[in-house]
């Protein structure tokens, strides 16, 4: 189980800053905007 929940925790993080970061470039008013997919990529 505890293996289990591990992944499940470490998929969400992956998920949640994945989802930041792209977040960050689409968004208008934001400091990453339009800074590109090699932002997206690195984060």
């Amino acid at each position: 189980m505890t293996n289990f929940l591990a992944e499940m925790l470490g998929t969400m993080i992956l998920i949640i800053l994945g989802d930041g970061v792209v977040a960050n470039v689409v968004l208008n008013k934001t400091k990453g905007q339009n800074s590109g997919w090699i932002v997206i990529s690195t984060g």
